[in-house]
């Protein structure tokens, strides 16, 4: 091989390392964690219908990139209440952050009307199932719904 050709090889070799990092670097900074159960989604809601309880309703869970967790139970539908989910905006609902985001575990907390809700989760595809600190009555599985969908919500249990 000429000179010219190890050079444009090793030219080609350096735009491949930089190009890997620069797609590594992005998905680090976009908050996204990649695994094998899944990972967590940004662009809609975590829903699932609640039978149970004093009123029947669909209980939402929206998260950020940012690290901000907006809950909102509603008997409304999501396209009725997707202004809900401003986070300037999202005053009287739950409101709170995540705290750890692990492979397919994610922590995270809500407050409203001045109680804390701690909450442990797995996320498994387009699933999670939520463990509330101080439920007696075990775990919530929500299903991710993009905004401008409309699937059959799953129930809660």
């Amino acid at each position: 091989m000429t000179e010219r050709g190890h050079r444009y090889e090793g030219l080609l070799m350096f735009s491949t390392v930089i190009g890997l990092t620069t797609i590594a670097f992005l998905f680090f900074i976009s908050g996204v964690s990649v695994h094998a159960g899944g990972y967590l989604q940004y662009d809609g809601v975590y829903a699932c219908y609640d039978e149970g309880g004093d009123l029947p309703g669909t209980q939402y869970y929206r998260f950020y990139p940012d690290g901000t967790v907006i809950e909102v139970a509603s008997t409304g539908s999501l396209a009725q209440i997707q202004p809900w989910f401003n986070k300037e905006g999202a005053k009287g609902f739950g409101r709170g952050k995540i705290t750890q985001l692990k492979g397919n575990k994610v922590s995270f907390y809500t407050r409203e009307f001045g109680k804390l809700y701690q909450y442990s989760a797995e996320i498994d595809g387009d699933l999670i199932r939520i463990k509330e600190s101080r439920w007696l009555w075990g775990n919530e599985t929500v299903r991710f719904v993009r905004f401008g969908e409309s699937p059959k919500i799953p129930n809660c249990k």
